[in-house]
């Protein structure tokens, strides 16, 4: 049981999340990112918009007043100042390396993600409290398609505990082959529909947070009587990098079976971040660490963020 502790222990180690951010647009001159034609990125308090020009003071460069005619885009900087320094939010907060959190993406957002190439997948923010998922796993030679949905419904988004509920739902599409004394051998597709249920508590914000979850897995018209758990946990340490530890627990009907820890960094820009870290299954007799897994992930961000400046 040494692995159940360690577990609990990894799940609630984030009981006051008491770090303070402080928001960039507080001062009363909203902050904003001017993207030029050229591909230049400034940032700057937005002073005037007027005669087809804008004014805008930044850090580095004083005032600056830029024509209209050169702007691509301006949107509202989303971030904190911390220690002197502009913070963007943290982009990917969703899920961990596998599990997810409690959050949903906001209206607009979307988001690509990749595990180890073969296995991809596109989440939409349809509202503020639910997000729509699908993709896929391709793996080549193998002779297997498999297609991949992933709605999930955030209740209570601006608690200090957020309440997720989705799914993860898997159609299989697998070519066999079958033989018989007249026909001889014969191709067929198999399909199979499996997935995961599941229910999330997360503590905490977007850039420190730690999450519960319980899962029931279903397949061939069955599901599982016990849950499978797990427990995660994520803090940012720097501009563009976080931690992350994920950690599961599974359970058979009747007894304790293995699990599995891990941990890891998360790097990242306001746009695209890479995951990077180990699992380590832990075996039921002893809890022996046998070997280490490595994980490799990519995140993309995208969709106009529902709170552009026009």
């Amino acid at each position: 049981m040494r692995l159940l502790y360690l577990l609990l222990l990894l799940a609630c180690a984030t009981p006051a999340f008491a770090q303070t951010y402080y928001d960039s647009t507080a001062s009363g001159k909203k902050t904003v990112f001017v993207r030029l034609k050229d591909g230049t990125t400034l940032r700057g308090h937005l002073l005037s918009t007027q005669d087809n020009q804008i004014r805008l003071r930044t850090d580095n460069f004083g005032e600056l007043t830029l024509d209209m005619a050169n702007v691509a885009e301006i949107s509202e900087a989303d971030g904190f100042m911390r220690n002197g320094q502009f913070w963007f939010r943290n982009p990917f907060y969703t899920n961990y390396f596998a599990s997810p959190t409690a959050l949903t993406l906001r209206k607009g957002e979307a988001q690509f993600q990749n595990s180890y190439i073969f296995i991809n997948t596109v989440s939409v923010g349809i509202t503020d409290h639910f997000t729509l998922g699908a993709g896929g796993i391709l793996l080549p030679g193998l002779g297997s398609t498999t297609f991949l949905l992933t709605p999930k419904v955030c209740l209570n988004r601006n608690k200090p505990v957020k309440f997720g509920i989705g799914s993860l739902s898997a159609l299989s599409f697998i070519r066999r082959d079958r033989y018989s004394s007249t026909s001889g051998r014969q191709e067929y597709t198999d399909t199979q529909l499996s997935g995961l249920l599941y229910g999330s508590a997360t503590f905490g914000n977007e850039e420190r947070n730690g999450t519960i979850s319980a899962g029931w897995a279903y397949g061939n018209g069955d599901i599982t009587r016990t849950p499978i758990f797990s427990g995660s946990y994520f803090v940012r340490f720097a501009r563009k990098a976080a931690f992350i530890t994920e950690n599961w627990l599974i359970p058979s009907d009747n007894d304790f079976v293995g699990g599995i820890l891990s941990a890891g960094v998360r790097l990242f820009g306001d746009r695209i971040g890479g995951d990077l870290g180990l699992w380590v299954p832990v075996g039921a007799g002893n809890d022996s660490f046998l070997f280490a897994v490595p994980y490799a992930g990519l995140k993309v961000k995208f969709g106009k963020a529902k709170n552009a400046v026009d």
